[in-house]
């Protein structure tokens, strides 16, 4: 698949889409966890490069899942992320082969027995550019819930507390508007999380896994994407992080760079902004996001 043209969506714009949603979805930002919120006021609280643990409740951004640590049982964490995607991301990150777009991703994680998790998320395109009747020129804008992902985390190694970690993470995607996503039926795929505490401050954090998808032809091809954060926890409350990434199934290998930063605005209450960007000729895709995780 090959997006013959692109658009990118402003960062105002981008602003504007997550509060418009916001404002339709006053739950995102409404501040619901009651007690047991150790982690989190352990990651909030942190001083400027403390040897705080990286902590559970910790954001997986749009299309990712990093973090091997599963949540407390009982706890849950509502998270929401509007991303910005010309044509060629959508692709890229498996959310449609049309024209640019503006998607609402929603989702919950739930803690289940200790060492487990499970994980809802919903795909929700508040505008997308359809191809044209030639599969050229963009056609008319659509809206609509995209996909539905459903996923169960098993931790293999550490727990909530722990410095470093491993998890298992099956999961399987279900497209709900083959239009708006570019893909048909179910895409089953495994991936397995990671996190190594580099002390002062530091953590590598990162995954790697595979997707069984539909390839051009409907037949089916495995896509292998990893990739791999470095966070630096600067000053109490903040972070930044830069993450290569790379992504290899049906045509060229693809490469792209992430970037962005995290802070957490309470202590049950985080933001989360980053930029994606392709880095080969192969790759000119390009997204903003925005989101936020609130536990309750």
């Amino acid at each position: 698949m090959a997006a013959k043209r692109h658009s990118l969506i402003t960062a105002r714009g981008l602003g504007a889409a997550w509060f418009m949603a916001a404002l339709h979805c006053p739950i995102l930002m409404v501040d619901l966890r009651g007690a047991d919120s150790a982690t989190v006021t352990a990651a909030a609280s942190a001083t400027p490069n403390s040897d705080e643990p990286p902590s559970a409740e910790e954001l997986d951004r749009p299309g990712e899942v990093e973090n091997p640590f599963s949540l407390s049982p009982g706890t849950a964490q509502l998270v929401s992320y509007v991303l910005a995607a010309n044509g060629q991301a959508r692709e890229d990150e498996d959310l449609g082969n049309g024209g640019g777009a503006v998607i609402l991703q929603t989702g919950v994680r739930f803690g289940l027995p200790p060492g487990w998790e499970g994980q809802i998320f919903c795909d929700s395109y508040l505008n997308a550019i359809d191809k044209g009747p030639d599969g050229d020129d963009p056609g008319r804008a659509r809206a609509g819930l995209g996909s539905v992902t459903l996923r169960a985390k098993a931790q293999v190694l550490g727990n909530s507390s722990s410095e470093d970690g491993l998890a298992l993470v099956p999961f399987v995607r279900f497209s709900i508007d083959n239009a708006l996503t570019g893909s048909a039926g179910a895409e089953p795929g495994l991936i397995v999380p990671f996190n190594v505490d580099l002390e002062h401050g530091w953590e590598l954090q990162g995954s790697t896994g595979l997707t069984v998808g539909h390839g051009d032809d409907g037949g089916h091809v495995i896509d292998w994407e990893t990739q791999m954060s470095l966070e630096w926890h600067f000053a109490t409350r903040w972070s930044v992080y830069v993450e290569p990434e790379l992504d290899v199934g049906e045509g060229q290998p693809r490469w792209a760079m992430e970037q962005g930063f995290t802070v957490f605005l309470s202590r049950r209450w985080q933001l989360d902004l980053g930029f994606n960007t392709g880095l080969n000729r192969h790759s000119n895709g390009r997204f903003g996001y925005i989101g936020s995780g609130v536990m309750f």
